[in-house]
């Protein structure tokens, strides 16, 4: 996908280095030593969800393997996407980032897992809350009675 920013096009890079990319921006922790990235999915949400800051990712995630100086500016993204609203035009921007991540090779199988790994980290919490109600019923001690 090619997008303009700043009278300058970019092409969107949506490979290995862009999920790398979003994993370290969202990285689920279990707490037990476990950690998932969750980017792709985490962009999507944030994508079906109106919220701007899913275009802003996606947009420095396709962008990462340009060197510093010819990678487009958060500022500029920004402004882009605030002109894009004030045309009211963003509805099709969300849209548009949707169906590239549903549809690009790399991001697509990612999707596919990121509701297993919810579904996974949901499981670690559940027994995470099991262990800890049991560990203080435990530790708890019982009240003396006056006798």
């Amino acid at each position: 996908m090619q997008i303009q920013i700043a009278k300058k096009k970019y092409e969107l890079y949506l490979g290995f280095d862009f999920i790398r990319y979003l994993d370290k921006q969202h990285e689920l922790d279990t707490g037990l030593g476990i950690a998932f990235g969750v980017g792709v999915g985490q962009v999507m949400a944030q994508l079906e969800a109106g919220n701007p800051l899913g275009i802003l990712s996606v947009i420095e995630a396709g962008t990462c393997t340009l060197p510093d100086e010819e990678r487009p500016t958060e500022k500029d993204v920004e402004k882009l996407i605030e002109e894009t609203s004030k045309k009211g035009e963003l509805d099709k921007l969300f849209f548009d980032f949707k169906e590239l991540l549903k549809t690009s090779p790399m991001t697509t199988q990612a999707l596919t897992g990121y509701q297993s790994i919810l579904d996974t980290f949901q499981q670690l919490v559940t027994i995470g809350m099991q262990e800890l109600k049991k560990e203080q019923t435990e530790n708890q001690a019982p009240i003396p009675t006056g006798s």
